[in-house]
């Protein structure tokens, strides 16, 4: 498509199965004998997966997403179904005239093997990391399947007693041409690249091709054949993730892949303000070295002559940042060039070329309102706008911005560069795919991105605002010294958090106890953010405690606790252990004085 001139941005969808199942009946008609319930759909590339699936579905409504096309690929059960019908076959396909290959060809025998080959399938699946659902296709054959397959209960049976399928299979039929040329041989390629043995794949594959007089290998879809033979496990998955972004040559992947030393298969990122968050927040796309370009836009008003004062102090720490990660073994990357490629400006209307953009401005509401009312005419219908707000509720962005559903909020937390979270806010008219590229974003250069409803405080800020303001009351009575309680959150509240999140802790302690410790605080100490929510009196109304009866926040019906357990203890064991190694890592309070 670049080679024909087409520089738009588009997707390629690849869906699980066929839409339906169909047979031609008549030169003018044909019969749908069964339509498909779940689609699931790989898009291509997979950072506009979210856009790609908000359109489709108004086509398909049973498409869903999954990873990426590739993901999409290793559920197509053509290559699994197909390759045995045809290889264990031969005699009748040779012998006869036409011959219902679904009916008296599915013997007890292919189904065994049919099974073998789905179980490599799905291995191949999950060495690339692809979650569930696999959609195994002993769903399909077995009607009383526990999780429906992607066509309905029943649909095989519905398939065979139409008799449609009974037709002259030949080795120039497309269970030759495309399930085994074009899949099967796809499947074994890319086994080869992730290091994963599938024998029965490569048997079929094998015998296939003697049968034909072909080697599907040399003549059929690979890796090797789409030009993507020479790429990592690593490599492919950007790819997959990221595609051909450049639009001014022929997407020859090695010379892609040569540039600063990764990929410049990525994103164009534009981070808006050059304080202590924009800085962060570009120092944590860098270490990443996942090709993505960045610019840092500075809007401010400045003095003659200062104009540029704000950017280059901004490069400077980012340059300090590099240096002291690279010092620390977190970055092995050139440094200075790597610095000397940020883009710097301060015309916003340059922003235009973003894919991504990350307002990063000082937390004043009409400074950030003024920004959003601007970039709204300047930007291309599939960027995203995040804004790293730590205080404004979304709305206040969505009423200004000519594109509203194109903005999220992302608050990172400070130094954005080494804390993993980053909280992803939406309301009702956010896109999804806008929140699902910037999880993808997010992801893609190591953060841990968690999604919530637009609310004030977020969560990370509403739980801190509460324990810190408490910490302050008990040094203000007089409790205890700052030194102290410093010391009692590092050595014991904030260190089983490294282990178990809050709610995790609730349900391992026992809700019960958090409902009598918080009535005897409210009744001793008085203030109504001690009393108990309704969740936790509802959980005691319903005998919901946590592990020991089988429920609490979360559902332990189907966990083995005593491993669980075991699994917390060798994470605090694994901590204490890092405390004693480090050099830096203390459990006392206070600030440490010079020598």
């Amino acid at each position: 498509m670049r080679e024909l001139g087409c520089f738009k941005e588009f997707a390629i969808c690849e869906t699980g199965t066929l839409p339906y199942l169909t047979r031609k009946t008549k030169p003018n008609e044909s019969s749908i004998i069964v339509r498909a319930c779940s689609l699931p759909t790989g898009v291509f590339p997979a950072r506009l997966t979210g856009m790609a699936i908000e359109k489709l579905k108004k086509v398909v409504p049973t498409v869903h997403a999954v990873e990426d096309v590739l993901s999409g690929a290793l559920m197509n059960a053509g290559p699994i179904i197909h390759p045995p019908l045809v290889v264990m076959n031969t005699g009748p396909i040779e012998n006869q005239h036409s011959y219902d290959i679904h009916n008296e060809g599915t013997s007890a025998g292919i189904r065994l093997v049919q099974h073998d080959l789905d179980a490599e399938r799905i291995i191949l699946r999950k060495a690339f990391g692809y979650a569930p659902k696999h959609y195994p296709l002993d769903d399909y054959y077995n009607d009383g399947a526990e999780e429906e397959w992607m066509y309905p209960r029943e649909s095989k049976k519905l398939l065979m007693s139409s008799r449609l399928w009974d037709e002259k299979v030949d080795y120039s039929h497309r269970y030759v041409t495309e399930d085994i040329a074009l899949g099967l041989a796809f499947m074994v390629s890319v086994a080869s690249c992730a290091g994963v043995e599938v024998p029965t794949a490569s048997s079929l594959l094998r015998i296939a091709g003697i049968v034909v007089g072909e080697d599907f290998l040399k003549t059929g879809r690979t890796l090797t054949s789409l030009g993507l033979g020479s790429l990592s496990t690593l490599e492919l998955q950007k790819l997959l993730r990221d595609g051909f972004t450049n639009k001014t040559a022929k997407p020859t992947l090695g010379r892609q892949l040569s540039v600063r030393g990764g990929s410049t298969m990525g994103e164009s990122i534009s981070v808006v303000g050059p304080g202590r968050m924009g800085v962060g927040i570009v120092t944590a796309t860098l270490l990443a070295n996942q090709g993505h370009s960045v610019t840092l836009f500075d809007t401010k008003e400045r003095e003659p002559g200062q104009e540029m004062i704000a950017l280059e102090k901004a490069l400077c720490e980012i340059q300090d940042n590099m240096i002291l990660l690279g010092e620390l073994g977190m970055w092995g990357g050139d440094t200075e060039k790597t610095c000397a490629d940020i883009g710097v400006s301060r015309n916003l209307s340059e922003i235009s070329r973003a894919s991504f953009i990350f307002e990063a401005l000082p937390e004043k509401v009409e400074l950030k309102k003024d920004f959003f009312a601007a970039v709204g005419g300047l930007i291309a219908e599939e960027t995203v706008i995040a804004s790293a707000t730590s205080t404004f509720h979304l709305q206040v962005f969505l009423d200004v911005c000519s594109k509203p559903g194109n903005i999220v909020t992302a608050h990172w937390l400070n130094p954005a560069f080494l804390i993993p979270l980053v909280e992803i806010a939406h309301n009702e008219k956010t896109h999804h795919w806008a929140v699902e590229r910037t999880q993808s974003f997010l992801r893609s250069i190591g953060k841990i991105p968690v999604t919530m409803k637009s609310s004030p405080g977020f969560i990370v800020p509403r739980i801190q605002v509460a324990a810190m303001n408490e910490a302050i009351r008990i040094l203000e009575e007089g409790v205890t010294t700052a030194e102290e309680i410093d010391t009692a959150i590092k050595a014991g509240f904030g260190f089983r958090l490294g282990v178990m999140g809050l709610m995790e802790f609730i349900d391992l302690g026992g809700v019960d106890i958090l409902f009598h410790a918080g009535n005897y605080l409210h009744s001793t100490l008085g203030g109504n953010h001690y009393k108990p929510p309704e969740l936790v009196s509802e959980k005691m109304r319903l005998n919901e405690m946590g592990p020991r009866t089988g429920k609490g926040i979360f559902d332990y019906s189907n966990v083995d606790t005593s491993t669980m357990f075991q699994e917390k203890y060798r994470g605090f064991v694994e901590l204490l252990n890092l405390y004693k190694k480090s050099a830096v890592l203390r459990f006392a309070g206070g600030i440490k004085e010079k020598d």
